[in-house]
């Protein structure tokens, strides 16, 4: 269950999609750490196809907590809720919790302004 949800090709690519609305809520500032994590959720797919599960839950992680850090350019408070959330949602990759996973990433897009595009 815990795969199909974060490892979705869907789930990928939508993260990967709604990195771009970032861009201007947190600014110019903020593009150096966007491309990292770009470049951890596109390992994350890589991984993904190659079948190396493992790899891509790591990955996805660090781009979590990679996306957590640039939220210390919207503020001390912000930045240390988005840490919290990032930690929710490694332990229950670790525990293999869908739900909370889910729920982590939910309030993550919430937070940083980011919105799950329609499928068509």
């Amino acid at each position: 269950m815990l795969d199909d949800l974060i490892l979705a090709p869907e789930s990928l690519e939508a993260l990967l999609g709604t990195l771009g609305d970032l861009g201007p809520v947190l600014g110019p500032q903020a593009a150096g750490g966007l491309a990292a994590v770009r470049a951890h959720l596109e390992q994350a797919v890589a991984a993904r196809r190659a079948g190396e599960r493992d790899r891509a839950l790591g990955a996805i992680g660090e781009a979590m907590r990679d996306l957590a850090a640039l939220a210390d350019l919207l503020g001390p408070e912000e930045a240390t809720m988005m840490r919290a959330i990032a930690g929710s949602f490694q332990g229950a990759l670790r525990r293999g919790d869908a739900g909370e996973a889910a729920r982590s990433v939910d309030i993550m897009r919430q937070r940083s302004g980011a919105t799950p595009r329609p499928k068509d």
